[in-house]
């Protein structure tokens, strides 16, 4: 026959049992804090800055500091048949140079040459021509200087030489593209507006010339290394 609990039935005049002080003595801080050891901490919340301290004065900032765009290499080269491009309108440019175009090699590089050295390059049957070289920005902002053939200068006439022309005429004031045609450059101007060019800070032709036509561009003299090849003459590399 089971044993009977010793328990005594609950009742409404019992006293409360605290079980705790029943089982174990009370713990000091120490003790308690002990417990804690190793646990994972909680991350603190961090700061997050007012509204004022994220908005932004976009006049204060373009007044900031800018980047200042250098450039270290100006190509000779026709604009490509779907590009828009401009010409600067300073007539210092409408001044003809001697060129050549070196067809062996290179993809046809331009060439400068100095005007004492014409009759020499007509001695050796070397082919130059009489152009401009215009300060020209596409609508992309790639800079160069287009070769135009001065028209009629030697007394003939070319369509090729005269519309080249006039496109550049018309280029210093709307934007201008031209595409091969029949014997000629056709026209056409960008049905939008567009802003206006931004030209480099220093446009003199010395500063211009002085980066396009470094590495051997200039050919000054009859022994140049490109003269001599298209004279047929062996050169040593």
């Amino acid at each position: 026959m089971p044993k009977k609990s010793e328990v005594e039935p609950w009742s409404p005049n019992s006293e409360p049992v605290n079980r705790m002080e029943a089982s174990e003595p009370a713990r000091e801080p120490d003790q308690i804090n002990s417990l804690f050891e190793g646990a994972p901490k909680v991350a603190s919340v961090p700061k997050m800055p007012s509204p004022e301290e994220l908005w932004v004065d976009p006049e204060k900032l373009a007044t900031g500091t800018t980047v200042k765009k250098i450039i270290t290499v100006i190509p000779l080269r026709r604009p490509e048949v779907h590009e828009f491009f401009r010409i600067h309108p300073d007539p210092v440019w409408e001044r003809p140079l001697v060129l050549l175009e070196n067809k062996l090699e290179n993809q046809n590089a331009i060439y400068v040459v100095a005007p004492g050295l014409v009759n020499d390059l007509q001695t050796y049957g070397v082919k130059y021509r009489m152009a401009y070289l215009f300060p020209t920005m596409t609508l992309q902002q790639a800079f160069f200087l287009m070769p135009v053939s001065v028209p009629g200068l030697d007394g003939r006439k070319s369509d090729w030489s005269t519309t080249a022309y006039d496109a550049a005429q018309n280029a210093k004031t709307k934007w201008t593209k031209r595409m091969a045609g029949n014997g000629m450059y056709l026209l056409f101007e960008a049905e939008d507006l567009h802003p206006e060019p931004k030209w480099l800070d220093n446009m003199s032709p010395t500063y211009i010339y002085g980066i396009a036509f470094r590495d051997g561009r200039i050919i000054d003299h009859i022994e140049h290394p490109v003269i001599k090849k298209l004279r047929g003459a062996t050169v040593v590399e």
